[in-house]
């Protein structure tokens, strides 16, 4: 019994590796991609091939693990999808989850190549392009999808899973995506002060990342396109940090999403219902300094940063948390 035990949890470590890629070298992932888009471009009849050859092969990896963890044929999901029970532990509905997107994800490619080389009327070379491209795109998506397996299985798990496990995800990710070199803003904003630029991306990478993770555009599953609007993020973040404690005159648009409660404060009426609705949406301890903090100093971010001794995306993550809460108890 020993022995089945220890073989089972080998298998399992083994799994995670292959599927649950939260841990892979992304370098090496981004290197190996850039090496295929050029060589795509030099010869794409050839790398045609040796992508249909590889999504083949993964296809029949995912069936296999479907069939021998699960005891499914991702390939016959309408026989087994309305019995089918979702494992009831973390770690194996994360493999579940993880597994099949991949095989959706890769499925579809599969149909749509196989479909242009019968009907397609694009030319050898052309198709072979096209091929590539999809491979290519495919690939983009494998990060979005070990970020998404992250979120759900944490949403499913509330209180068996790692909140910070998304965070993890992005910042593994995005991390390799930003360039931190001088003469590219980000690298510059990230040199002022005395950290090394990049302790200060790591510090304040995983709320940005969050943040823009929450905020992207509906259907959008490139994780890579983040990117842009998280080296956004950092850049402001880093030159509201060389602003010390003190009055801000005006503060950013996305930072007065409450302004209506504010300006009727005064109102003892309203005052009274905003207190309910703060009593009733459960705020966090965290959320709460906060909120009680932007109450008192007009939303000043660094005063606020300061005070807690937290990065000032932190204190917007949390802004924008309590906001939601209290709009959901509010009705709004």
């Amino acid at each position: 019994m020993d022995d089945m035990q220890e073989g089972l949890e080998a298998m399992q470590r083994d799994l995670e590796a292959i599927l649950l890629t939260v841990a892979q070298d992304w370098r090496k992932f981004n290197k190996e991609l850039e090496a295929f888009r050029r060589q795509s471009e030099k010869n794409p009849s050839s790398s045609a091939d040796e992508a249909m050859g590889r999504v083949a092969n993964l296809l029949g990896a995912l069936r296999f693990h479907g069939l021998l963890i699960f005891d499914i044929d991702c390939e016959k999901k309408e026989i087994w999808e309305e019995h089918f029970v979702l494992p009831s532990s973390p770690v194996q509905r994360a493999v579940f989850v993880h597994l099949f997107q991949l095989y959706l994800l890769y499925r579809r490619t599969w149909e749509i190549i196989n479909e242009g080389l019968v009907y397609s009327p694009l030319q050898a070379d052309d198709l072979a392009k096209a091929t590539c491209k999809m491979f290519i795109r495919d690939k983009l998506n494998e990060p979005y999808i070990v970020a998404r397996t992250a979120e759900m299985v944490h949403e499913h798990f509330p209180n068996r899973t790692r909140a910070e496990a998304l965070s993890e995800v992005l910042v593994k990710y995005l991390a390799t995506q930003l360039s931190l070199r001088s003469d590219w803003r980000l690298g510059r904003v990230l040199r002022e002060g005395e950290e090394s630029a990049y302790e200060r991306l790591l510090r304040e990478l995983p709320a940005e990342a969050l943040i823009a993770w929450d905020e992207r555009e509906f259907g959008k599953t490139v994780l890579r396109d983040l990117r842009s609007k998280v080296a956004e993020g950092l850049s402001k973040q880093g030159r509201e940090a060389t602003i010390r404690p003190a009055k801000i005159n005006e503060a950013p648009p996305d930072e007065v999403a409450l302004e209506a409660f504010e300006l009727q404060e005064e109102s003892g009426y309203e005052l009274g219902r905003l207190k309910g609705w703060v009593e009733n949406a459960k705020f966090s301890e965290l959320e709460q300094r906060v909120y009680e903090l932007d109450m008192k100093t007009d939303h000043e971010t660094p005063v606020i940063a300061h005070t807690l001794g937290i990065a000032d995306a932190t204190v917007r993550q949390c802004r924008k948390r309590y906001r939601d809460k209290l709009r959901k108890v509010a009705g709004l």
